[in-house]
């Protein structure tokens, strides 16, 4: 209570108060402690609180502006939305370009890449719709879900067209898909018993995008494929 006493009696400290290995590095200049009442989980919030405290004008008309955490991810989160577009646009083309030299034929690699593109879109729409959040865990599954979809789409094209009976190819390659993500998603499943919210949405979206690989190779990509086989043998020559 005495301790309490005299710290209430304290009287109001100045800048010349401070230490002087404080006083040193702000010397000639003033400080101002911004406290936002943000998250620094919520990007849109962040990105509009840089541009309330970047660039502050001064009456002398100098311009200062704010250092900090949020500025630092602001500036991420910036360079991100930049370079993403090329990034993936760049990816994609190439796993194509791949495909077609491997196969040698435009229309295999086209069937090849469809489950893949088709996995991530809908799983954005699924991760969407159960009100799960993207996050700088769960965003690294999409890219293991796209190579993951390319493959089951090489593997089922290539099994049905070469051998020319899609039944084979969905009975015997089909299985080996459905192995794959079914074993897949028991490792990555394993996440949600998790307690950290980040490795729990992690195998959230990892299980959702898992089944989309299912459903657009096994059902979606099978279907379209022998829909053209008889659609092709009904035609006359």
């Amino acid at each position: 209570f005495d301790d309490l006493v005299a710290m209430t009696k304290a009287s109001p400290f100045v800048f010349e108060d401070l230490p002087i290995d404080i006083r040193r590095s702000f010397s000639g200049h003033g400080v101002v402690l911004v406290f936002p009442a943000i998250s620094n989980r919520d990007g849109r919030a962040v990105l509009r609180m840089s541009d309330e405290v970047r660039g502050i004008p001064l009456p002398n008309g100098k311009h200062v502006s704010a250092a900090g955490e949020g500025m630092v991810l602001a500036d991420i989160l910036r360079m991100v939305l930049r370079e993403s577009p090329i990034v993936i646009s760049l990816t994609v083309a190439l796993v194509f370009l791949s495909m077609w030299v491997l196969l040698g034929r435009l229309r295999l690699a086209i069937f090849c890449i469809l489950p893949a593109l088709l996995t991530v879109f809908c799983t954005f729409g699924l991760v969407s719709l159960f009100g799960l959040k993207l996050n700088y865990l769960n965003i690294v599954i999409f890219p293991v879900l796209f190579g993951m979809a390319v493959d089951a789409g090489v593997h089922l094209v290539t099994r049905g067209v070469f051998a020319g009976n899609t039944l084979d190819a969905l009975s015997e390659t089909g299985r080996a898909v459905w192995g794959a993500s079914l074993t897949t998603a028991a490792g990555f499943g394993a996440l949600l018993l998790a307690h950290h919210p980040g490795l729990n949405s992690f195998g959230a979206v990892a299980l959702l995008g898992l089944g989309m690989i299912v459903v657009s190779s096994l059902f979606w990509l099978t279907s379209l494929i022998g829909f053209l086989e008889r659609r092709r043998a009904s035609t006359p020559p």
